[in-house]
């Protein structure tokens, strides 16, 4: 009997979605308002969750509990940004898809429509290109959707938003742009991320340097206290030099010693890639945007490897994961981002090639891998990596 992954592989995939061309941007679209629809009846999702779910179930072992800066989720995948943009759908990612917790935007102070179209392309592989610009609806009116669609979730199901400045908004008035963010959705969400990383806004990257990641971090930090409130904030790292004259260690070195004068909660690794080979690898190099998914694998566990060498801030490792030659390469790809010391993992390009039951099967797929190995739960894979030793499942 084919697994719920196969049949979207095989049938919606391979033989609808590649077949007619179907833009990435508008399956995406149509995926968005069909979990808007159901995330807001009760029975709906029941029975969805039923047909989507490996199993048929939520993954609800207690080997898959973790705690991420103080914040207890069911299990350790996140849904990045990029996925539900504008605070359409993240019930039903939680209840429906599986996530343990998922993270909205990126979402700038005003709306703004991106870049033109067509801004995202399938390149096969277990590859996206993308180029979308912090497209979004606005600080207001996804913190409207967040406030709305909160009382579906109980709290300890965490609810991200990850922070970006508008295209025209200077430079110098960057962490002003973070704030008025902050302000606005901080009281509905329950971790923010500074998101200075993306490659689709035009010189963004330069905000990674010292003095202005101190002045931004320190503008929202004020602005979530003048709510009287506090949140976890993540710093999300680029996986390229800043410059030719630069290198990732250095970004990270510089980012580690921002987190610690001003106190920020932890580190998301990493955003997607420019990397002229890679792109070059995958006959984009003229293109505009950042490549995610399987290119990123590699780089990824990397960077996690020496930032988890050099602070014990918590991790969430991104890029890659989900990806591989097979379902057992895979479930590695998973496996090495908490051997190289992530805390949580962030999953979304794998997802668009194996569909919405994809996050629940990889999830019992590690839950049984756990149990096989006597590992008790998430805490002991972090930063062991004995556990690459271990046989797969």
């Amino acid at each position: 009997m084919l697994e719920k992954k196969e049949i979207y592989e095989k049938f919606l995939y391979t033989g609808f979605i590649e077949r007619f061309r179907v833009d990435p941007e508008n399956a995406h679209l149509a995926v968005i308002r069909l979990l808007h629809i159901i995330q807001h009846s009760p029975a709906l999702i029941r029975v969805v969750g039923k047909l989507i779910l490996s199993e048929g179930k939520f993954p609800t072992s207690d080997r898959l509990h973790a705690s991420i800066a103080g914040m207890e989720v069911k299990n350790p995948l996140m849904l990045p940004a990029g996925f539900d943009k504008q605070g359409q759908a993240f019930t039903a990612l939680l209840r429906v898809i599986g996530m343990g917790f998922v993270e909205i935007g990126t979402v700038p102070p005003k709306p703004q429509p991106g870049n033109e179209r067509p801004r995202i392309f399938r390149l096969g592989d277990e590859v996206v290109l993308n180029r979308m610009g912090f497209n979004s609806d606005g600080a207001e009116k996804v913190n409207n959707r967040i406030v709305a669609s909160r009382g579906i979730l109980h709290r300890d199901e965490p609810i991200g938003v990850s922070l970006g400045m508008n295209k025209d908004t200077p430079f110098d008035e960057a962490p002003r742009a973070h704030a008025e963010a902050a302000r606005i959705l901080g009281e509905g969400s329950d971790f923010l991320t500074i998101n200075a990383s993306s490659p689709n806004t035009k010189n963004l990257r330069k905000l990674l340097t010292q003095e202005h990641m101190m002045a931004i971090i320190t503008e929202v930090k004020t602005a979530l206290s003048t709510l009287g409130i506090e949140r976890p904030i993540f710093l999300k790292l680029s996986p390229d030099p800043l410059d030719a004259n630069s290198s990732w260690q250095e970004q990270i070195n510089t980012l580690i010693q921002v987190a610690e004068e001003v106190g920020v909660a932890g580190f998301m690794l990493t955003n997607t890639t420019i990397n002229e080979k890679q792109k070059e690898y995958y006959g984009v190099r003229e293109q505009m945007g950042g490549l995610s998914g399987r290119p990123l694998r590699e780089r990824s566990n990397e960077m996690i490897t020496y930032l988890n060498q050099h602070t014990r801030l918590p991790i969430i490792g991104m890029g890659g994961v989900g990806t591989g030659s097979d379902d057992e390469d895979r479930l590695m790809s998973v496996l090495e981002k908490f051997a190289a010391g992530a805390d949580a993992v962030g999953m979304y390009t794998a997802m668009i090639f194996h569909g919405p039951s994809y996050p629940s099967y990889l999830l019992h797929k590690l839950d049984k891998w756990m149990q096989q190995e006597g590992v008790k739960n998430i805490g002991e894979l972090v930063g062991n990596s004995y556990i690459l030793k271990r046989r797969t499942i």
